[in-house]
């Protein structure tokens, strides 16, 4: 993953998190990452481009001042 590539959902650099799958495509290799935050990201050749669903992950993380 190339550095500054950012989690859509957190901004976490996806530098730090591992591949869960990579295939090869004829425009080079295709990443699916899972962000600290829960997020499906998809890359490129090292480049975000896209997201897979919705991640609640990082709602549920932080209580609000009624559930603590």
């Amino acid at each position: 993953m190339t550095t500054g590539s950012l989690c859509a959902s957190c901004g976490f650099d996806l530098a730090e998190v591992p591949f869960t799958s990579i295939r090869h495509s004829s425009e080079g290799p295709v990443a699916y990452l899972r962000c600290v935050c829960g997020q499906w990201v998809i890359a490129l050749a090292g480049q975000v481009i896209g997201v897979a669903g919705d991640s609640d992950f990082s709602e549920r993380a932080v209580p609000n001042a009624a559930e603590r």
